[in-house]
């Protein structure tokens, strides 16, 4: 019986390690996701980088109309 107590004790505590783990990895995934579009706004702000647009031609060649 005392191997089986223990058996599900070391179970146990492999589940709470591994919630806290994944816990931790969320918290992380949130932070970069954050960071991330706190640098976007701030890059978009300063003109360096533009919203994208479906359907909008990028390079001009001579005599041809970009679309808009």
């Amino acid at each position: 019986m005392e191997s089986d107590e223990e058996e599900e004790k070391e179970k146990v505590a492999v589940m709470v390690v591994v919630v806290i783990v994944k816990m931790k990895k969320e918290e992380e995934e949130e932070e970069r996701k954050k960071k991330k579009e706190k640098y976007d706004k701030n890059r978009a702000k300063t003109g360096k980088i533009q919203e994208k647009k479906e359907n909008v031609c990028i390079y001009k060649r001579k005599g041809e109309k970009t679309e808009n």
